[in-house]
């Protein structure tokens, strides 16, 4: 079942590039951006911590100053805020013991930039608690700016559990407070479980929750895109999570399993300011990352290429890279 198609413009230069594409799979190949683009950009990373997301986490580490240039590009002025979910029994900053499952607000939307390399690369791998994760408290707690635990405040998820956020004391004391202000508002968050709230139990009402979520960031004043990034197989937490980015115009990804192309994915999802892109192209699964493919089923459909070449003659054009990604039967 296809789950996603988003489309993202390629720069090709000549018809020798279009052939170097087809024939050489590991060519590079550039998003195209107009500096400033999205205008000025509010973009908050909501990251799964939990045992299984060592890939995605280093991943995202090592291409960190490639994903900040790019957003610096794409907007007239960056805020950025980091937000995880875990779950076990250990407080990071100490104090008593939480659990099942808790958000961290890392950073809250900060302009300044050494903040953002502090967040991120502070993020470390907890104790998942197994599967589903908080990442429907997670998404809550930065569309409508909450508190942290230590203001004495505990919240309900979907089934009534109560649960904590809790706050980097330095970077983020009172929680996730900062007011959204850009002309342009993105949340991205990477997870490969489905959202349980603080109970760590999927059921049908966090699955309803999470769906709503999307709607709610749309009606935020201002708007938030939600855009999800999926790094398993759950078919549950693909339709949960598809649709709580179309309701809010963002977009959906799934990506490999071990967070190959996870830097790809936030770079597309930047490029296209959030935004969720209606044309739809069938066709195979594509990797998802900013230096693939343009067309990566060229090889099996050679013939595809006859009537693109004949449609160009010496002069640069502009190609489609879609994305598409099916669930599990």
């Amino acid at each position: 079942m296809i789950n996603r198609q988003i489309t993202s413009k390629l720069l090709v230069t000549s018809i020798s590039m279009l052939m170097l594409f087809a024939f050489t799979p590991t060519a590079q190949a550039g998003t195209v951006i107009t500096p400033g683009q999205c205008g000025t950009m509010d973009l908050v990373f909501i990251i799964d911590t939990s045992g299984s997301m060592s890939g995605e986490l280093t991943n995202i580490k090592a291409g960190l100053p490639t994903i900040i240039a790019e957003a610096q590009l794409a907007s007239t002025s960056l805020r950025v805020g980091v937000i995880s979910f875990d779950g076990g029994v250990a407080n990071p900053y100490g104090g008593p013991a939480i659990g099942p499952d808790f958000v961290d607000v890392k950073l809250p939307l900060s302009s300044n930039v050494p903040d953002w390399t502090t967040a991120i690369m502070s993020l470390t791998l907890g104790n998942g608690n197994s599967f589903p994760e908080a990442s429907d408290q997670a998404k809550e707690t930065a569309i409508f700016n909450r508190v942290g635990s230590m203001a004495g405040t505990l919240y309900a998820d979907a089934n009534g559990v109560m649960g904590p956020v809790i706050a980097d004391p330095v970077l983020a004391p009172t929680g996730f407070t900062t007011a959204w202000a850009g002309t342009t508002n993105i949340a991205i968050l990477v997870t490969d479980a489905t959202s349980g709230g603080f109970d760590d139990t999927y059921s049908g009402g966090d699955s309803a929750h999470v769906q709503a979520l999307g709607t709610a960031a749309a009606n935020h004043v201002p708007p938030i895109r939600m855009s999800d990034i999926f790094t398993g197989n759950n078919a549950a937490a693909i339709t949960d999570l598809t649709a709580d980015a179309v309701n809010s115009g963002g977009i959906f990804l799934q990506i490999a399993s071990d967070g190959t192309g996870i830097e790809g994915a936030i770079m597309d999802i930047i490029a296209e300011c959030g935004g969720e892109i209606p044309e739809a192209i069938g066709g195979e699964i594509l990797p998802v990352s900013s230096t693939s493919l343009l067309i990566a089923g060229a090889g099996a459909n050679a013939a595809l290429l006859i009537p693109m070449i004949a449609g160009i003659i010496g002069a640069g054009a502009y190609f489609t890279r879609s994305y598409w990604n099916k669930s599990e039967e």
